[in-house]
């Protein structure tokens, strides 16, 4: 695995229009695809009373993964929402669900979709504007401790913590107006410092945000929720670098060296659950750069780990000094019995 991702770190530049490699692999991905899509139907999509749900016509959730919700008695297509459900190579039973950014007709349903599903951590990993163009709707109330309720889920913003300039940590309640007794708490991360098509100017932001987000689901459970504009560009970063590195912290763990990663079949596998995950170049190079830095990481530590033990077993012995025999007492004399003591004894 090292050496395949060294080659093609050494012999390819992000910034230079011959990465050669970068091409050779994409453009397999982007052939593959074409296959996947044709036998990928996306029939309820594309139902009239559906299309304006989508922000793209050309994005749209496959039949077998797209994510029912509970169905509006009455309300024809009620179930639908652009968002996909998303499992990874290693079989992990939490997986992913994946949408598209809401628009203002969708606002409901993306609560819905919450609520439904019992997702407790979602990471939106866009502005609401980009280049003047809306990329994602205001979903959630702008002031703290004022409930606004949206269809029939009422959402409070409880606190909101901006991180580093990168991004932006806020907690919320959600309610059910038919279920007042359950009162939920959902975390949200919005990723500022990524542009759309576009790669984040270093990895160490972007892991943070994972690191953050894993720890989050650990104390609260359920899947990740997912979205950029489209959700599939950069969300579809997010799944294929969080699948990757988190196999190769748990193999770390146990063996101390690198699993044989397949970046290629990690994408192709996504794609086969939501079509045009890592949608360009640029982000499939920053896929394999945030795996290679936190391979060499966890290679680093592994080598400061056997340092400290060879340190350890090779360190001189010293012998203890052995303890001091503990000294006798010395008898104490009887006291002198004087005279007159005697003539009254006798």
């Amino acid at each position: 695995m090292h050496a395949h991702f060294q080659n093609m770190f050494q012999s390819a530049n992000p910034a230079s229009p011959n990465i050669k490699f970068f091409d050779v692999e994409f453009n397999f991905i982007e052939e593959r695809s074409k296959q996947i899509q044709k036998a990928t139907p996306c029939t309820e999509a594309e139902q009239p009373y559906n299309v304006d749900k989508n922000r793209w016509p050309d994005v749209l959730p496959p039949d077998s993964t797209r994510v029912r919700l509970n169905p509006i008695p009455g309300v024809i297509g009620s179930d639908y929402i652009n968002a996909s459900f998303i499992m990874s190579s290693n079989g992990d039973k939490q997986g992913y669900v994946c949408s598209q950014g809401p628009m203002e007709n969708t606002i409901d349903d993306f609560w819905r979709l919450v609520w439904d599903h019992k997702i407790r951590v979602f990471s939106m990993l866009t502005k609401e504007v980009e280049k003047n163009q809306v990329k994602s709707a205001r979903y959630w109330p702008s002031e703290k401790d004022k409930p606004t309720v949206y269809g029939k889920i009422e959402v409070t913003l409880i606190s909101e913590n901006q991180i580093e300039d990168e991004f932006i940590i806020r907690e919320f309640t959600v309610i059910h107006q038919e279920n007042l007794d359950d009162k939920r708490s959902m975390i949200h991360f919005q990723y500022t410092g990524w542009p759309d098509h576009g790669i984040p100017s270093n990895t160490k932001h972007f892991i943070d945000l994972m690191d953050r987000v894993d720890t989050a689901i650990k104390e609260r459970g359920g899947p990740i929720g997912l979205h950029c504009s489209a959700g599939i560009g950069r969300t579809g970063t997010f799944c294929a670098v969080h699948i990757n590195i988190n196999i190769l912290r748990e193999h770390f763990k146990k063996h101390n060296d690198p699993p044989p990663l397949n970046l290629v079949n990690t994408i192709l596998l996504l794609r086969k659950q939501r079509p045009g995950m890592v949608q360009t170049k640029e982000q499939f190079f920053f896929c394999y750069k945030s795996i290679l830095d936190v391979y060499i990481k966890l290679t680093q530590e592994g080598k400061a780990r056997k340092q400290l033990l060879l340190q350890q077993q090779t360190a001189p012995t010293t012998t203890p000094a052995p303890e001091a025999a503990p000294s006798t007492p010395t008898p104490t004399p009887a006291p002198e019995t004087s005279d007159t003591s005697e003539k009254l004894i006798t």
